[in-house]
């Protein structure tokens, strides 16, 4: 999503919960974070890490070592701590590691799947609890969708969501963004040779050169005229507004986690291209292992398309099994917020 100008403490909701923003935390190296959480801990019950996709340091270890010494500070002067629904990647950096390996044993560390709960436990880590993935319990928008995204189906029977992610590229050992874009352009042009669909490219993350949004101006421009006339891109405005575009599809393929979770949440089958060994997890808690296409299938426009029509076509049984998941999925996803310290 657009970066926004961050505020530090968001005002108290209903829910009696306060967000403290990172991006303007003081500086982990000084005094200062050590004396605000001690004023916090006046006013705060206990403290809440959401550690989620940095923790582990595929995005820098500079967020992981910000996280592991906030959380550590906050249980040092008094605020019972938990560090929820994080995952662990198959390849931890090891800076990251050594920083994780710090986390005091007094604080409850939550990962997201059984895969980052062995990690995690692997990394010596004491008493890491499962738990399901925050996202799985946000609403999507209640702004109006449904005609906006149905008209272009009028000629059209079945509604397919695309994303597309640089970072699945890097991960399976393409040389390049554009690589994996290719790839992904052929694939809907042998999907589309056999049935006329609606394409919905849906980007979800904006922060660099190699963001959704470019890979999806790049793949719009290889679909020849008479697939663009079926293609739209929306861009959400939230999380939330992304929820409520995958709740309006019949499919969604992507290699974004949150995406995943977005379609899921919503009872839309979503095909997740691997990476990190995060949407393995997700979709092993699920028992949904085959909406999983793995790197060797991502390579190869005619195993990637093949895949895709084969999960288009059992949509219905996926989205019975998907319903039959989610309730098991919330309520693992409050198991962090309702334990007590």
């Amino acid at each position: 999503m657009p970066r926004r100008e961050p505020a530090e403490v968001s005002g108290w909701g209903a829910s009696g919960l306060s967000v403290v923003d990172l991006h303007r935390w003081p500086r982990t190296g000084t005094l200062r974070p050590y004396l605000r959480l001690s004023l916090a801990a006046l006013r705060f019950e206990r403290c809440i890490v959401l550690g989620a996709d940095v923790l582990d340091g595929y995005y820098g270890t500079r967020v992981t070592a910000r996280l592991v010494t906030i959380a550590t500070l906050a249980e040092r002067v008094g605020l019972p701590t938990t560090v929820s629904g994080f995952s662990v990647s198959d390849r931890i950096t090891a800076d990251a590691a050594r920083h994780l390996r710090t986390i005091p044993s007094s604080i409850r560390l939550w990962a997201r799947d059984p895969a980052a709960v062995k990690r995690a436990r692997d990394l010596g880590l004491q008493g890491v609890r499962l738990c399901a993935d925050s996202a799985f319990l946000m609403e999507p928008a209640r702004q109006p969708l449904r005609a906006p995204i149905r008209s272009q189906a009028h000629d059209a029977p079945l509604r397919i969501g695309v994303n597309a992610n640089a970072i699945v590229g890097r991960w399976i050992g393409m040389e390049s963004a554009d690589e994996f874009v290719r790839v992904l352009a052929a694939s809907i042009l042998r999907l589309d040779e056999r049935g006329v669909y609606s394409w919905q490219l849906l980007p979800h993350d904006f922060r660099s050169d190699d963001s959704d949004d470019a890979c999806l101006e790049r793949l719009f421009a290889l679909l020849p005229p008479h697939v663009r006339a079926r293609t739209r891109t929306t861009r959400p405005t939230s999380a939330m507004h992304a929820k409520a575009i995958c709740s309006e599809l019949d499919f969604v393929v992507t290699g974004r986690m949150h995406l995943a979770i977005a379609s899921l949440g919503t009872g839309t089958p979503a095909a997740c291209m691997d990476y990190q060994g995060k949407v393995a997890g997700l979709l092993d808690r699920m028992e949904l292992r085959d909406l999983l296409i793995d790197a060797r299938t991502t390579r190869d426009p005619t195993a990637l398309s093949d895949r895709i029509a084969d999960l288009i076509n059992r949509r219905a049984e996926l989205g019975s099994r998907i319903e039959t998941a989610l309730p098991g999925m919330r309520d693992s996803a409050l198991n962090p917020y309702r334990s007590s310290p």
